[in-house]
Order: C-alpha cells, then sequence, then structure tokens
C-alpha cells in the first residue's frame, strides 16, 4: 500500500480536529451570547442586531467564493490549505477580540462598530475556516478515511462548544465583577488566545496527501458547474436548514432561561449555573452523536441519517413545546436528545461535501475542493446569519425590552423561536436529502476512478 493510501493516524485525526474546537470557541460563543451581548449588554436594539447579521452574509457572498478559487491555486511548500492556519491565526485572533471590544458611545456609533469588526472577524473566519475545512478533503484520497477525520473533528468541535458553555459565564462573572462588558471582553480575549495555539497546532500536525493539478482559476464557470450538476445544491440548502434549527436553539437559548424559568444564576454544580450546565449537556449530546456516525454507518448511509436525524429532531423538539420550564431534566434529556441528532447530521453532511467534491473532479476534471467548501460555508455562516436574526427580528416585533420581566406575548415568541421554528428547520433539512444521489456504490466507483487518474491506486 502507498504512503498515500495508508490510514490516516490518530495524532493527526485528533489534530486536524483541534482546528474546529478553535473555530467553535468563535461560533459557539457567537451563536450563544453574540445576540445577547448586542441586546442585553451593549444596547443595540433587537432588529439592529439582526440586520447586522444578515449584513454581513452579503459580503460573504462575494469573499466565500473568491476565497475558495484563492486557496484552490495556492501554492507553498506547505500545501494548497494549511499555510493559511499558519498565517491567518494571529490576525483572527485579534479581530475576535475587537468584536466584543466595543467603546461606549451613541448607539448609531455602536451599531457602526458592531457592523464594522464582526463583518472583519467573519471575513477573517472565512480565510482560515475555508481552507481548514478544504483540508479535509485533501487529508486523504480515501473516503472513509476522512469519514473518521470527519468524526474527531465533530467531537473536537462539540469539546469547544461545550468548554464554551461551561466557562463562559463563569469567566465572564468572574472577570467582569458585575460589569458585564468587561467580562465579555476578558472572556474572548481567552478563547482567541487559545484559538489561536489550537490553530497552530492544527498546521504543525496535518498533510495534504492529494496534489493540486496545475488549472487557471475560473470561477465563473466552476460554479456554474457546480450548480448545474445538481449534487452541491442539495447539500447546500440541506445544510443551510440544518444551520438554521441549530443557531436558532443556540442563540435563544440564553432568553428562555433568562425570561422564562426562575432559575438566574443559581449554581446546580458546583459553581455552574442550570443554563450553563443544560448547554454543556446538549453539546456533550452533540459530541456522543459525532461518535456514533462511525458505527452507525455500518448500517445507515449518510443520506439516510440525514434524513432520520432531521425528522426524530423536529419531533422532539415540538415535544419541547408542550414541558413546563419548571421540569429541569426533562427540557435538558430533551435538548441532550437533540444534541445527539444534530452531532450525526453535522458529522455526516461534512463527510458528505467532501464526497461532492470528488464528484465534481470526477465529472469535469477540474479540482474545486476548496470552492465546494466555500460555497458550503457560506451556506453554513448564512444559516448561523438567519439563525441568529430570526431571533432578533421576532423579538422586535413584539415589543422585546431588554433586562426586565417580560409580557406573555414576548415569552410565548421566545418559546416559539426555541422550538417550533427550528423543529420546522431540521426536518425541512432531512427532506431536502430525499433528492440526494451520492450512495454508497457511486461514491467507491468515483474514489477509485480518481485514485487511477491520480495515480495513487494502491497495489494488488
Amino acid at each position: 500500500m502507498s504512503e498515500r493510501m495508508r490510514p490516516l493516524s490518530g495524532r493527526e485525526k485528533a489534530g486536524y480536529g483541534i482546528g474546529d474546537f478553535a473555530s467553535n470557541l468563535y461560533l459557539g460563543f457567537f451563536g450563544l451570547f453574540l445576540l445577547y451581548y448586542y441586546t442585553d449588554i451593549y444596547g443595540i436594539s433587537a432588529a439592529a442586531a439582526a440586520t447586522i447579521m444578515l449584513a454581513t452574509r452579503v459580503v460573504d457572498a462575494i469573499t466565500d467564493p473568491i476565497m475558495g478559487a484563492i486557496a484552490d491555486r495556492t501554492r507553498t511548500k506547505w500545501g494548497r490549505y494549511r499555510p493559511y492556519l499558519l498565517f491567518v491565526s494571529v490576525p483572527f485572533g485579534i479581530m475576535g477580540y475587537l468584536t466584543l471590544a466595543g467603546p461606549d458611545g451613541s448607539e448609531t456609533f455602536k451599531i457602526v462598530y458592531a457592523l464594522v469588526t464582526y463583518m472583519l472577524v467573519m471575513m477573517l473566519y472565512t480565510a482560515i475556516n475555508l481552507p481548514y475545512s478544504a483540508l479535509l478533503g485533501v487529508i486523504s484520497p480515501r473516503s472513509e478515511e476522512r469519514t473518521k477525520a470527519t468524526v474527531y473533528r465533530f467531537v473536537m468541535a462539540s469539546l469547544g462548544n461545550l468548554f464554551v458553555a461551561l466557562t463562559a459565564t463563569a469567566l465572564v462573572r468572574e472577570f467582569g465583577n458585575g460589569d458585564d462588558l468587561v467580562g465579555m471582553r476578558w472572556t474572548m480575549g481567552i478563547f482567541a488566545t487559545i484559538a489561536v495555539v489550537s490553530f497552530l497546532v492544527c498546521f504543525a500536525t496535518t498533510r495534504e496527501r492529494i496534489e493540486a493539478i496545475p488549472q487557471k482559476i475560473d470561477l465563473k464557470r466552476d460554479l456554474g458547474t457546480m450548480i448545474k450538476d445538481g449534487v452541491w445544491p442539495i447539500v447546500a440548502i440541506g445544510c443551510l436548514l440544518l444551520i438554521v434549527g441549530i443557531s436558532l436553539r443556540g442563540s435563544t437559548a440564553v432568553f428562555y432561561f433568562k425570561y422564562l424559568t426562575d432559575y438566574g444564576d443559581q449554581p446546580l454544580l458546583w459553581a455552574f449555573d442550570y443554563f450553563s450546565v443544560n448547554l454543556a449537556l446538549s453539546f456533550v449530546g452533540v459530541a456522543l452523536g459525532s461518535l456514533a456516525v462511525a458505527w452507525l454507518r455500518k448500517r445507515w448511509t449518510k443520506r439516510e441519517l440525514m434524513i432520520g436525524s432531521g425528522l426524530l429532531n423536529a419531533v422532539l423538539l415540538v415535544i419541547f413545546y408542550f414541558v413546563p420550564p419548571a421540569l429541569y431534566w426533562v427540557i435538558t434529556s430533551i435538548a441532550v436528545a437533540s444534541g445527539f441528532l444534530f452531532g450525526i447530521a453535522i458529522t455526516a453532511i461534512f463527510a458528505i461535501y467532501t464526497d461532492v467534491a470528488e464528484f465534481s473532479e470526477w465529472k469535469n476534471h477540474r479540482q474545486v475542493t476548496a470552492l465546494v467548501i466555500a460555497a458550503s460555508i457560506f451556506s453554513m455562516k448564512a444559516g448561523g446569519a438567519l439563525g441568529g436574526a430570526i431571533p432578533g427580528f421576532a423579538l422586535g416585533s413584539v415589543g422585546f425590552v431588554p433586562n426586565v420581566a417580560q409580557p406573555g406575548e414576548v415569552q410565548n415568541m421566545i418559546l416559539v423561536v426555541y422550538t417550533f421554528v427550528p423543529a420546522a428547520a431540521f426536518l425541512l433539512s432531512g427532506v431536502v436529502f430525499l433528492k440526494y444521489p451520492l450512495d454508497r456504490t457511486r461514491v467507491c466507483q468515483i474514489e477509485a476512478d480518481l485514485n487511477k487518474r491520480r495515480g495513487n491506486l494502491a497495489p494488488a
């Protein structure tokens, strides 16, 4: 067996995975707390905060595919994608801190500052996370090895979210001493530092095993071909809906616990309050779901996992709506089960992305791994933006005023956005994958054909 065809070592799979631990220190914190930070701490209206999140996606629609095309054509001694982990990590860390370091001023000033910093941090997120995600497509020519690396990735991503869930509120209290604005700055600074170190570890422990084919940039042609082939749009729409669902849950959770329950910040387990424990256990569920994919794949295809997890998650969240918030361990158990199903789906869908990239190369004789990932990352960021913006617009529509007891209409809106709306998103995501055409047999044939084409076929 050639060196390139050998199974990935545990060290390399873990090293690859730590890159998403770093990413989710940002995404986890932003997804859980950014809308709350803008409205309840920094003093921006809910509608303005929602508009900021959506406006940033307009810029992403331009920068993501451009970054994908650039990464696909990058040529260095470290490869195409790994150099971005090395050179973008520090600027990304600095901008992450600045996003939550907003100075005081008029509301107009705050809105402009929030818009500019959030836009810049997400552009840098594109510049580092897109090549990181594309690295999965060249870390091994074997689909099963890429799936294993994907499992490591999303276990580590779940650990990043778990770390945020367990420590964020405690760090804000510890460093803020009653000033949540100061506490948020310190907390994001700590997370940013850890993220920079993690990206550097990812760079040092991974390799690129599929060599680049010389080709000119033809962004319009490559995007057009991806859409015309019909496979990528299915995955992108399914992914967008999946991320809308989980982002709605994340961005609304803090409002649910603050305004619909009586738990406050009283400790439940050591120094961890009810909200932190609920979030932490839900992310444990995500990690277990990611781990379960390797076993589940022995019986079900990735397509079947996407369909089944979407349907079951929708059912769970409809049930959640009718459970009184006072039944803490019931709502927490449902949150864990929902997280488990999301862990299955997000792990399966990223393994699917690399299959889509290979399908495009197989059919069109052009390597567009990063471009496929770029378009897919955009669908994820668009889903995250919608998941963060919808609660903002919904709360604004019913007269939400932060830091006061909420009337019944506002409480019901929070509950609906926390349950029924993500349930619909998860259900639709599963339905979309009914049209996904790449079954196991076809993926194996594509892999074999590409290995012959690349000269990487293992000896008999």
